[in-house]
């Protein structure tokens, strides 16, 4: 039985995570299969005569996500290299994230504007105003809209994708919604321009005002800020685990045909001896095989006082 970790991209909600979950439970050979929304990885225990690591990345991959294989180089899974990539992959999608909110509602404020002014009795350009001004100022908002659209597209092809491959999520939803009122809206368009060309200034009034591309703004918008409140908790999250890790020792003091060999802590491989000294921190999760001693796990556990550790006792790095 193999136990292997994966990297999934893609997921953007516990949909996707129940989507992975669902697909990948049902390879053959595949005892256990756990993914985490949060951390953007699955850890998988299968049975490797019976089923590979392609095929796990091909199962998932047609279930409209990504996938890589996150090879472990030790039992203690501490590499720094993979830490360092997640925490900046997440800083990241942080700053391509507010970058992306930071224009949308840069855009929206105006388009509202457009849209809603004359509810509130605010003015507007003579030229956007009046029945004159009416489809100038629906082809604006409708410009405006597009580009807050192309700016979150990745709700649009995540949404659609996850829609093609019969397991929709909340950016499959949020894809529906906007993209709904934002079709209505070239359709109200199409019809003011009609009433323009045969002289119908009542029906070009009439769509006017059923626009409804600040709407589909409007909801990219919100939800993007949802999206960016969770990208500073993955960031935050990442930074946590990765200065945790930082605390497990660099290298290992090992036991190896009679001889003490201090190798890196990633270079130690299951059935090692591992010495653990006085006041020396644990580079590998283990079981004590001779010796007692206090552990201080609080870091892991949070016990707030050292654990008496006897043979036999797991320890935990």
């Amino acid at each position: 039985m193999k136990h292997q970790r994966f990297i999934v991209t893609g997921m953007t909600c516990a949909a996707c995570q129940a989507n992975v979950t669902r697909t990948v439970s049902k390879l053959t050979g595949v005892e256990k299969v756990e993914v985490n929304l949060l951390s953007g990885e699955m850890t998988l225990d299968y049975d490797e005569n019976l089923l590979s690591q392609e095929t796990v990345i091909a199962a998932v991959q047609k279930a409209g996500y990504g996938a890589a294989s996150m090879e472990r180089t030790g039992p203690s899974g501490g590499n720094r290299d993979v830490w360092a990539d997640r925490r900046k992959r997440t800083e990241e999608d942080q700053q391509a994230m507010r970058r992306r909110l930071t224009l949308s509602i840069l855009l929206l404020i105006p388009l509202m504007y457009l849209a809603m002014g004359h509810m509130l009795g605010l003015p507007l350009p003579g030229f956007l105003s009046g029945s004159k001004g009416l489809l100038t100022n629906a082809f604006t908002q409708f410009l405006i809209a597009a580009i807050i659209g192309i700016l979150n597209k990745k709700f649009f092809v995540v949404g659609f994708k996850a829609l093609a491959h019969r397991s929709p999520n909340m950016d499959s939803l949020v894809a529906l919604g906007s993209g709904a009122s934002f079709l209505y809206g070239i359709f109200a368009l199409y019809r003011m321009m009609w009433g323009l060309s045969t002289g119908d200034l009542a029906l070009t009034a009439h769509y006017g005002h059923q626009l409804y591309f600040e709407s589909a703004a409007m909801i990219l918008a919100l939800v993007t800020v949802g999206k960016y409140l969770e990208a500073r908790s993955k960031a935050k999250t990442s930074d946590a685990l990765t200065k945790l890790v930082d605390l497990s020792p660099k290298t290992a003091l090992v036991l190896r045909n009679g001889m003490e060999l201090e190798l890196p802590a990633e270079q130690v491989v299951e059935g090692d001896v591992v010495i653990i000294r006085p006041g020396d921190r644990i580079p590998v999760d283990g079981l004590v095989l001779e010796g007692t001693g206090f552990v201080d796990q609080s870091a892991i556990t949070g016990e707030s006082i050292p654990v008496e550790k006897n043979p036999g006792d797991p320890v935990i790095s």
